[in-house]
């Protein structure tokens, strides 16, 4: 198992941009290690996933697997109203990755949107799958406590479930950082990489 450490660490980026190593969007082996840095950072990797899927209006507000049109979910005269944070209106998940990436020197996601309608949908089928496959595990483990005994063959199934439909959510996590990196330029990528844990203002001094 690979060393939690490396999860957000991108210090690989982060060394090769020290040494200067410059280039475009498209090519160069800076960026592909700017790309593989992000794929490791687990925080990114959630915010791509969410903004999809909630683009696609499959999470709703509470974070559950609603059948929500994206469009209940935009803030502003007339919309919705949340009831956290400073009396604000309820944001939609979408404009809280664009406020993600504003923190982090992005400040124009509208090149993104095409990504995450395109990928949505599979990313929506993957997680349900996922859902699925640890509710029955939760089920299986529920049974055992109440007094039904545990089939091992059948925890074995149940724990095999979930490790395919978690790796079919990362497949399609990593495929849409790929095309969202298609879009962005290094510099873009090396602001995703440095930042890519919480907002500066949330950090510890």
């Amino acid at each position: 198992m690979s060393d939690p450490n490396d999860l957000n660490s991108g210090d690989v980026a982060k060394n090769d941009v020290a040494g200067g190593n410059t280039g475009r969007a498209g090519g160069g082996w800076r960026r592909w290690l700017l790309i593989g840095s992000l794929a490791l950072n687990l925080l990114v990797l959630a915010w791509l996933g969410m903004a999809a899927l909630h683009w696609s209006g499959v999470i709703d507000h509470r974070g559950g697997f609603g059948h929500h049109d994206a469009r209940q979910w935009e803030s502003g005269p007339g919309g919705p109203s949340h009831h956290a944070g400073e009396g604000r209106g309820f944001q939609r998940p979408r404009g809280l990755f664009r406020a993600f990436l504003d923190e982090r020197g992005i400040g124009d996601d509208a090149r993104l949107r095409p990504i995450f309608e395109r990928h949505g949908p599979a990313l929506r089928a993957a997680f349900r799958e996922a859902r699925d496959a640890r509710r029955r595990l939760r089920d299986l483990m529920a049974g055992a406590a109440e007094g039904d005994g545990l089939d091992k063959a059948a925890l074995d199934g149940a724990l095999a479930e979930v490790r395919r439909t978690t790796r079919a959510v990362q497949e399609r996590m990593h495929a849409t950082l790929l095309d969202a990196a298609d879009v962005l330029t290094p510099e873009e990528l090396e602001a995703l990489v440095e930042r890519g844990g919480p907002p500066r203002r949330d950090r510890p001094d």
